[in-house]
């Protein structure tokens, strides 16, 4: 659900903004019901199934934000890579490697969003 959540509000501009604004939304909230209703299927109570579905749900509105708003163009000139790996090894330690293996921000997003529903790696065959 969170997948096909994320590809639609990045099919708008401004999609992630329009959907963080739908708070009583029905469309929304039967996304939210089907969700809840597959974890609890999946054998979590009611309430960790609807807290588990909160969290996805803001940490893919609030990811999407993220990807539809640019930096400014002020900071991108006077960034200085050096300084920032100096200053941040363990931030940098982190990101090299994992891009460096050729994942993408697709990638990030889904492994973000497995550690907040606690879903398995799927198997590379």
């Amino acid at each position: 659900m969170q997948v096909r959540l994320r590809e639609a509000m990045l099919a708008y501009t401004e999609g992630g903004r329009v959907v963080a604004g739908a708070h009583l939304s029905m469309t929304m909230a039967a996304l939210m019901e089907a969700a809840i209703g597959t974890l609890v299927g999946d054998g979590l109570g009611s309430q960790e199934a609807r807290l588990v579905v909160l969290a996805a749900t803001r940490y893919t509105i609030g990811y999407v934000i993220e990807e539809q708003t640019p930096p400014p163009p002020e900071g991108l000139g006077s960034f200085d890579l050096d300084a920032f790996r100096r200053e941040h090894p363990l931030t940098v330690s982190g990101i090299e490697p994992y891009f460096g293996a050729g994942r993408t921000v697709d990638d990030l997003y889904e492994d973000g969003l497995r550690l907040i529903v606690r879903r398995p790696e799927p198997s590379a065959s």
